[in-house]
């Protein structure tokens, strides 16, 4: 694994835009920590969302626009969050037409959305940066952004069970990130109402939770 992926976080995010991509790639293609299962992510990601008739999609997190560029060439309208200017500069040119706002969402809901809502809210490999006390009111957020019939996508590192995680952890010492605020569904679960939230495990250390107003 290389350096830059065993210590990304906030402050390498500008100069790490560049290689992003294929650093994430390669270690998916080795199947290490933290980014085993990325690529199975994000086309589960787009198909759930593909799934969906066209309408607004807010993307927090956005990167590169990878994912909401093949949303955008569905007819969905975009709407992009992101905390690096780099990454928004790299997003810009793969989604001309989108909305792009430069903010951390982990710090809370932007300002720029005040009220919005959109049909679907989706995040790739980002919300690991919400801290673990502000996660629950965070989710609760987002569903107040949300259309009555919308749904929100997140994938990202995380986890069915504190077992799990801790068992991913020991396995992936020393590269194990401690700064980060990875997802536990079990932990999530019990401050929505049933049914509301659900999470499909797609490898060791990746999953998607899944989010409605049901």
């Amino acid at each position: 694994m290389t350096e830059t992926v065993r210590n990304f976080g906030h402050v390498r995010f500008d100069a790490w835009a560049d290689q992003y991509l294929a650093d994430v790639e390669n270690t998916d293609q080795a199947d290490e920590y933290p980014f085993a299962g990325y690529r199975r992510v994000l086309e589960a990601l787009l198909a759930a969302a593909l799934a969906r008739k066209p309408g607004s999609v807010l993307d927090l997190g956005i990167g590169l626009g990878l994912l909401s560029q093949r949303l955008a060439q569905a007819g969905h309208r975009i709407t992009g969050v992101d905390f690096s200017a780099e990454m928004l500069n790299l997003a810009r040119q793969n989604l001309p037409h989108a909305r792009l706002i430069r903010a951390d969402f982990a710090e809370g809901w932007p300002a720029e959305l005040k009220d919005e809502r959109f049909d679907l809210i989706v995040s790739s490999y980002a919300f690991h940066h919400v801290p673990q006390a502000r996660k629950v009111a965070f989710l609760q957020r987002l569903l107040q952004g949300l259309e009555p019939a919308g749904m929100i996508l997140i994938g990202d590192i995380a986890f069915q069970s504190e077992k799990l995680m801790q068992a991913c952890r020991q396995a992936s010492l020393p590269d194990w990130d401690e700064e980060e605020d990875y997802s536990i569904f079990e932990s999530l679960k019990p401050f929505f109402r049933e049914g509301q939230m659900s999470f499909k495990a797609v490898s060791f250390c990746a999953g998607i939770l899944n989010l409605t107003h049901a």
